[in-house]
């Protein structure tokens, strides 16, 4: 090439196809690997950049063959990692595409940022999070934590959506960045106002934490510490980080150098006052008297103050990521937990009291109808309009939270429409609203007893289902439903639905023996058998088809076998499944919990408050003021509803309109939602939460070392059988003299149940380099998994 170049080659000459410039030397130097003939290239001012027919660049080949030297090469010259060819594809896209590149390689194509990430998770979702893992370890490689956090400050908006993007398509990739973006924050003045590490957490709370439009932890000489400090971390502050303490110092300082001039340098030593206020907190506490420190850490625990490096991460999306992710390994964590707890402790938590208080004051209503009927004109109107405050209250939200799924939310929207609690809570309601409309006239409800009996059989499951929010609860009701309503279970309820249906089937088939077959009669005698092994259904099995009371040797037989099949065999089977169900939901009960908390807040999020984005206010003691109105609207609507001239839909509506406007105020932000994108998630949490957390569930824990137990040894009989062949071969070929093979053979053949797999294929490589010593051929080294 320089003999050519020496004859005025053009190094940017183009091969051509149809007198269309196709690829240049360069592209023709990466295509086939040539390193040096591409030095060379690009030391003679070749384009690094150049596009080929389908303008693809030199990068682009070198990660379509995966050329990993190559690429770093390039990139190193400066080859645009954002080039795009004919399909739009950057190189990054093409690697992935091709599948010949190296994934654990692919941060060489990348510029560390969300958007190459969001990339390669559309296209794998498995390799998104492996990129951004250091080689040969499990920490995250420290240039993405730099790049990644760099870029979450100074890009505030979009940082937190496309984290959100790359959930959708890659939890495992979501995961990992919250762990980047969880830092501990810069403290603006480390020597009046560090960053605690111990406070006083109250009486079993793990953590506490605060929403603030704070980027670091701010100090300010005139008014010490922020406010919110203080109830982030209670009792862990310094005490010169509140407020007016600067001065304090200043008098403190001077007194303890009146008694240094006094009675020597024995507290201070040289130093004067200057050094001493700009001493860094370490060093200033040599001077704080021994009693103060002994109050100030005598209750106090270790604790982690982080920050969530990703603006305005309370909002419906986020939430709605948390309620639906298969990974539950990010709810584990402190940043998912802090995301869900504070959403539930400023957002969600008054709101469902609330409605949990409607359901019961809705059951309440209608046992005292079953039990004491409304026999006045007052009563009767008060319970109707009650119920149909209740009623409309709950189409009302119902109906608001189907149209922010369908309408606001992205991705979790369809989601609505296939969870059974949805459709669960829509036949409730609806069967609440008929019920309703029905009695507004002259009918009360006794004159629809089935439809009652329904209503208060659905109502009274609601109830139980709305108590799976609720701390001491929750992790106990959410195991058995959702065991009982698994997709584990399922098979096994279709063979007993089916095995009972056959006995029933067949116990009214015998019955057509009798001259009056009473088929009825028959069938709850065998439900009695089946089910709950009365001795009445024994004697209905035995008599079935107009038999004596001792039955016949066919109606023995029929009984024994229905016994036997369904009592013994099935309906036992059942109940391991089903226990097995059961202990599958129980390990992933507090992830469970957790998510059912997350769907909470994301009804909240989803559902009107006051005041509106507007209003520049907020509405101070929500509690309050919602009993205010409340009270104030419950007075009006009783005494309206004695008057006979008031029609009952005036104070119906004016008690709930009351209810709804209360409500609103109830689920109000903590936060200015007109800046809702400047505000930082900001946790302080005990340090043994920290390390329990970082333990997966033991289910999932069993089926990993199962999975991996169950390839090693497939690896380890792989390995035995290929060396076991081997080792043979070279026996037979040496006539059967040697004794190192033979000794090799049946060390391998008779030995395999040796507990370490390891020490095992160091016995097997020892002996095996003898025995190519011995023969003199060089031994191959065994890969031990």
């Amino acid at each position: 090439m320089d003999l050519l170049l020496r004859y005025r080659a053009d190094v940017h000459a183009y091969s051509r196809i149809k007198q269309v410039r196709n690829y240049c030397a360069l592209h023709e130097a990466v295509l086939y690997s040539q390193k040096n003939a591409a030095y060379f290239l690009l030391v003679k001012k070749a384009d690094v950049n150049a596009k080929n027919l389908k303008k693809k660049s030199p990068l682009h080949l070198a990660a379509c063959s995966g050329h990993i030297r190559m690429s770093q090469f390039l990139k190193n010259y400066g080859a645009n990692l954002k080039a795009l060819d004919d399909k739009g594809a950057t190189p990054v896209i093409t690697a992935v595409e091709a599948g010949r590149y190296r994934f654990d390689k692919l941060f060489i194509l990348m510029e560390r940022s969300f958007e190459d990430l969001l990339v390669v998770s559309k296209l794998c979702a498995s390799v998104a999070p492996e990129i951004m893992h250091d080689k040969g370890q499990s920490r995250i490689h420290p240039e993405w934590t730099e790049a990644l956090v760099k870029q979450a400050e100074t890009d505030l908006v979009s940082s937190t959506r496309h984290w959100m993007e790359i959930m959708h398509w890659s939890d495992g990739a979501g995961e990992v960045i919250l762990d980047v973006l969880t830092v501990r924050p810069e403290a603006q003045n480390s020597n009046y106002n560090p960053i605690p590490r111990r406070a006083r957490l109250p009486s079993g709370v793990q953590m506490v934490c605060r929403y603030e439009c704070a980027r670091i932890w701010e100090w300010d000489q005139e008014s010490g510490a922020a406010p919110w400090h203080s109830l982030l971390c209670p009792g862990g502050l310094s005490i010169y980080a509140k407020r007016n303490t600067f001065h304090q110092r200043v008098a403190l300082l001077e007194s303890f150098l009146w008694w240094r001039r006094r009675r020597g340098n024995q507290f201070f030593g040289t130093q004067n006052v200057s050094e001493l206020l700009n001493a860094p907190m370490t060093n200033a506490r040599n001077f704080q008297p021994e009693v103060m420190t002994a109050v100030r850490d005598k209750e106090s625990v270790p604790v982690k103050v982080r920050q969530l490096k990703l603006p305005g991460i309370m909002n419906p999306d986020v939430m709605s990521i948390l309620a639906f992710t298969q990974n539950h390994n990010i709810l584990l964590k402190p940043t998912g937990q802090a995301i869900i707890q504070y959403a539930w402790d400023h957002v969600a938590r008054y709101y469902y009291w609330t409605y949990v208080f409607y359901q019961v004051i809705t059951l309440g209503n209608l046992v005292v109808e079953v039990v004491s009927p409304a026999d006045t004109f007052w009563g009767r109107r008060l319970r109707w309009s009650l119920l149909a405050v209740l009623a409309h209250l709950e189409l009302f939200y119902e109906f608001w939270e189907m149209a922010g799924y369908l309408c606001y939310l992205q991705h979790t929207g369809p989601l609505y429409l296939t969870k059974l609690e949805n459709l669960y809570n829509w036949v409730s309601i609806l069967l609440l609203m008929v019920l309703v409309w029905w009695t507004s006239g002259d009918v009360s409800l006794q004159d629809i007893p089935i439809m009652l009996s329904v209503l208060v059989l659905f109502r009274w499951i609601q109830l139980t289902w709305s108590c799976r929010a609720f701390e001491y609860v929750g992790e106990k009701i959410l195991p058995i439903l959702q065991a009982s309503f698994s997709t584990s279970i399922g098979g096994i309820l279709v063979v007993t639905f089916c095995v009972l249906v056959g006995f029933l089937h067949g116990a009214m088939a015998l019955e057509l023996g009798h001259p009056l077959p009473q088929h009825y009669y028959v069938a709850l005698g065998s439900l009695k058998l089946l089910l709950l092994g009365d001795g009445d259904g024994i004697d209905v099995a035995l008599a079935v088809g107009g038999a004596p009371e001792e039955g016949t040797p066919m109606t023995f037989v029929f009984l024994l076998t229905a016994v036997v099949v369904f009592c013994v065999c099935v309906l036992n089977l059942f109940i391991a499944v089903h226990g097995e169900a059961y202990n599958r939901a129980q390990d992933k009960a507090y992830t469970s919990f957790l998510q059912e908390r997350a769907g909470i807040c994301l009804h909240c999020l989803l559902r009107p408050s006051w005041p509106p984005v507007c209003f520049p206010f907020r509405v101070p003691r929500r509690i309050v003021a919602y009993l205010m109105l409340e009270l104030v609207a419950i007075g009006a609507w009783a005494y309206m509803l004695q008057e006979p001239s008031i029609h009952y839909l005036i104070p119906t509506g004016l008690l709930c309109g009351s209810a709804m406007l209360g409500d609103s105020i109830l689920v109000q932000r903590p936060w200015d939602k007109r800046k809702g994108e400047q505000y930082y998630l900001w946790m302080c949490y005990k340090e043994s939460l920290d390390k329990s957390m970082h333990m997966s569930d033991s289910n999932d824990l069993y089926k990993s070392l199962e999975k991996e137990v169950r390839q090693v040894s497939k690896q380890f009989e792989r390995q035995t059988r290929s060396f076991a062949e081997q080792v043979q071969a070279g026996h037979m070929a040496c006539g059967g003299k040697s004794c190192v093979s033979r000794l090799v053979f049946n060390l391998i053949i008779r030995k395999t149940n040796l507990l370490s797999l390891g020490w095992f294929c160091s016995v097997i490589h020892s002996v095996k380099a003898y025995y190519a010593a011995f023969r003199g051929i060089r031994a191959q080294p065994l890969a031990c998994p």
